[in-house]
């Protein structure tokens, strides 16, 4: 008999495997099985699956996955493991489930259904020297993809691997995936923003470069302020210098400024300037300490140039309290010349503009925010913890009643109340009366525009909050919160794409971004009819909630809808399961729920986005009345 002809393609392999497997084994061999499981079936599978890949084998441990793009397996991989690194967060350290990936694009040898040869072997060698956390590629595989994707590279070489006669050319993708967490009432401790006008939104890279190199400015990034002074009750004034800082350096347009959530994600972490700094893509950093006791403060600053790490200036201030304006008003100076930041006269208005006088007042609303921003996240009591928030914020305003942020934050409170159902459209109309003096008492603050736009949006003014929201990107343009809080509006007036780029350019201005970033993406993904792309940004949602588990279901029935149409059964069935599925789960906690009940409380500029939104729940099975 003749010897049949071995079967080879090109394809793109994608190899991963369990950080320390047999250790989480040996110590919990049904949790760790479980939790496995868990991300595999909420997130690793639907990811691969976003990316067109099949996965050929799961081997315990580790899995193989072919790809037809080499393109689509290592944006596949980077995306994996973003959304590892974010799920992982959520859970106690010795129950972290972390990978390592291996993306290789060579020959195979094929075998029914599975592949082999040292196209796949080399994927699980590159797999092998991949940081935890981290994914390695071959030098062909890179070659394919450079300037294609969203990701920085690292040429790591020449390296020996196992079994391979020659070395091979490796590549590490730069500055690693990014973490984020966060509820979905507390937006201002999460959301970031873009400009809508930003001829680079949603095309610099991520990671791994120098921002100047990307938006043309120096990017500088505010770590928090350590607290010296022995007392934890300080730690909300550390938190607010570090705030203010950036805030006031955000209004400069020529400053690429990193958001103040994301310099927090470095709080408790030994990591270097120039790690930060790479991690970040930016070149600048400002660090320092406080001690404060009593009326005496002492301030050190440094800033640093973290490619030489070298220290562009270092002072020492000591002041008394009510000296701390003009001494952050000083530091922001410095900062300016040190940059050679050309800054117009207006912006140096703005940015010299105090909100209050009265340290005293500034005092208790630092610790009314620090509360809502840094509490509400973690609380099981969100009610308890909004009515204290709101009680520091009164005590402010009761110091100085023309304190016109804390009116505009008291206004934003008011309105997460009546969201959460904790009060009546009484609370709605005392929101709009605080905002609107807030405004009067200071126009020149974008915070009091913000909160203006956040009360006509629910209350259903999309004309003024769009005005609204607006003013409040003319005075600062790199808040990145205030960027994806506008996001809703975008997608309420069927500016579908707008809200995707000043999503995405968010994300650059805010890298440790929360998970409520993920859902406004994928409703706004949704929206534009993207429907792979939107289950891919709910799927790294760790605790979805009930609204996510609707978008999904109205996302696979769109996506069975149109594998009917186009002749696709297999498709078809799988996403109806998957929409049957979604739903279930969502009407297992609101078993009321009708198309009535989703009809009323829809808001939409145009009829045809409500008509898509109500067509999505009603293909995926919710009921009529």
């Amino acid at each position: 008999m003749g010897s049949q002809a071995v079967k080879r393609r090109l394809a793109a392999i994608l190899s991963a495997d369990v950080v320390g497997y047999s250790r989480l084994m040996g110590e919990d061999e049904a949790g760790t099985l479980a939790r496995l499981k868990a991300h595999r079936a909420e997130f690793v599978d639907p990811t691969i699956a976003a990316f067109h890949g099949r996965i050929v084998k799961l081997m315990g441990d580790g899995a193989l996955v072919e790809f037809a793009s080499v393109v689509g397996a290592v944006e596949c991989a980077i995306e994996v493991q973003r959304g590892m690194v974010e799920r992982a967060a959520q859970a106690p350290e010795d129950e972290r489930i972390v990978l390592r990936i291996g993306v290789n694009l060579g020959d195979v040898i094929i075998d029914g259904d599975d592949i082999y040869g040292d196209g796949v072997n080399l994927a699980a060698r590159l797999q092998a020297i991949a940081e935890p956390g981290g994914v390695c590629i071959s030098g062909g595989a890179y070659d394919q993809v450079k300037g294609k994707i969203d990701a920085a590279f690292e040429d790591m070489g020449a390296q020996t691997v196992k079994n391979m006669a020659e070395p091979v050319r490796v590549y590490r993708v730069a500055g690693g995936p990014k973490s984020s967490g966060a509820t979905r009432i507390s937006k201002r401790a999460a959301r970031p923003r873009a400009s809508p006008t930003s001829a680079t939104v949603g095309e610099a890279p991520t990671t791994g470069v120098a921002r100047r190199d990307v938006f043309g400015k120096p990017g500088i990034v505010i770590l928090p302020f350590e607290n010296l002074s022995g007392d934890p009750d300080q730690e909300h004034f550390c938190r607010g210098l570090t705030h203010d800082i950036t805030t006031d350096l955000s209004k400069f347009a020529n400053l690429f400024v990193i958001a103040a959530n994301s310099a927090f994600h470095y709080m408790d972490k030994r990591s270097t300037p120039q790690d930060i700094a790479r991690e970040l893509g930016v070149r600048y950093l400002l660090e320092g300490s406080v001690q404060k006791s009593g009326n005496a403060i002492r301030v050190n600053a440094q800033l640093i140039d973290a490619p030489t790490a070298g220290h562009l200036w270092a002072e020492r201030f000591d002041r008394n309290s009510e000296d701390l304006f003009a001494m952050q008003d000083e530091i922001i100076q410095m900062i300016v010349a040190s940059l050679a930041v050309k800054v117009t006269a207006v912006e140096r208005s703005r940015a010299a503009n105090r909100e209050t006088d009265n340290v005293n007042a500034y005092d208790a609303f630092q610790k009314g925010t620090h509360m809502y921003l840094t509490q509400l996240d973690s609380s099981h009591e969100t009610d308890k913890t909004l009515k204290e928030s709101q009680k520091w914020i009164e005590r402010a305003i009761e110091l100085d009643p023309n304190y016109a942020r804390a009116w505009g934050w008291l206004a934003y409170i008011y309105v997460n109340s009546w969201l959460e159902g904790w009060s009546g459209k009484e609370s709605l109309r005392k929101a709009e009366e605080y905002a609107k003096k807030a405004v009067v008492l200071d126009p020149d603050d974008y915070d009091t525009h913000w909160c203006l736009a956040f009360v006509f949006f629910h209350t259903g003014k999309s004309d003024q909050a769009m005005t609204e929201f607006n003013n409040a990107l003319d005075i600062n343009p790199n808040d990145p919160n205030l960027i994806v809080e506008m996001s809703e509006l975008l997608v309420s007036i069927g500016a579908h794409q707008q809200c995707i780029d000043q999503i995405k350019h968010a994300m650059l201005i805010n890298p440790h971004f929360p998970e409520w970033y993920h859902w406004d993406l994928g409703w706004a993904y949704h929206h534009a009819k993207e429907y792979q792309k939107s289950n891919l940004e709910l799927h790294k949602i760790v605790k979805p909630n009930n609204e996510v588990r609707l978008i999904m279901a109205a996302n696979y029935a769109q996506i069975a809808s149109a594998c009917t149409e186009n002749n696709e059964p297999s498709g078809a069935a799988e996403a109806a399961e998957q929409a049957a599925k979604a739903l279930k789960q969502f009407l297992d906690k609101r078993p009321d729920w009708t198309i009535e009940n989703e009809s009323r409380k829809a808001s939409f500029k145009h009829t045809e986005d409500e008509e898509h939104w109500i067509d999505g729940v009603r293909k995926a099975g919710l009921p009529e009345r």
